[in-house]
C-alpha cells in the first residue's frame, strides 16, 4: 500500500518553470516595445516628411535616399518604409497569445496581410538593392558593390572577413581593380 504525502514545499521544477515564464514574458515585452518604438520612429520621421512634401528630409538619414526625378526608385523606397512600419505592428500583433485566442479571424487575416506585405517589401527591397539604392547602410552597400565573385590566393581577405569588415578588407585587397 502506498501513501501520498502532501507538502507545502516548493519543487525545483515549479520554481524553474515560473522563472522561465517570467523571463520569456519579459523578453517578449522588451522585444515588442523595441519594435513599436522603431515602427513609431520610422512612421513619424519618414511619414511626416512625406506628408509635408519634404522628401529631401530623407537625405539626412538614408545613404541612398530620395533622388530627384527618380519616380520609380522613390516610390519603391516610400513603399518599403511604409510597409516596414506596418509589418512591425502586424508582426507584434501576431505573436500576442490573447489576440490569437480571442480573435482567431483577425489573427488569420492579419497573418495573410503580413505575408502579402512581406512579399511586397521583398520586391521593393530587391529593386532597391539591384538598382544600387541599398538603404540598409554603408556596410551592406560596400559589401554588395565591392564583392568579388570568389576569394583567390592573391587576396588576403577570406569571404568571412569580407562580410565582417568590407571596407578594410577591400582597401588592402591585392586583387586588380
Amino acid at each position: 500500500m502506498s501513501t501520498a504525502v502532501w507538502t507545502n514545499r516548493l519543487e525545483l521544477n515549479s520554481v524553474a518553470d515560473t522563472a522561465l515564464k517570467i523571463a520569456t514574458r519579459s523578453w517578449f515585452v522588451v522585444a515588442v516595445i523595441g519594435q513599436l518604438v522603431f515602427a513609431f520612429t520610422v512612421a513619424s520621421f519618414y511619414g511626416l516628411a512625406a506628408a509635408r512634401g519634404n522628401l529631401q528630409a530623407w537625405n539626412k538619414t538614408l545613404p541612398h535616399r530620395y533622388v530627384s526625378g527618380n519616380t520609380i526608385g522613390n516610390t519603391a523606397l516610400a513603399a518599403h518604409l511604409l510597409f516596414a512600419a506596418t509589418i512591425i505592428l502586424s508582426g507584434a500583433l501576431q505573436l500576442i497569445p490573447q489576440i490569437r485566442a480571442r480573435f482567431p479571424i483577425f489573427h488569420r487575416w492579419n497573418g495573410r496581410i503580413y505575408v502579402l506585405i512581406a512579399f511586397t517589401m521583398g520586391i521593393t527591397g530587391l529593386y532597391l538593392g539591384l538598382s544600387g539604392r541599398n538603404i540598409a547602410g554603408d556596410v551592406t552597400h560596400t559589401w554588395a558593390t565591392n564583392r568579388r565573385p570568389s576569394p583567390t590566393i592573391k587576396n588576403p581577405c577570406s569571404l568571412t572577413q569580407r562580410t565582417a569588415m568590407p571596407s578594410r578588407c577591400f582597401r588592402n585587397s591585392a586583387l586588380p581593380e
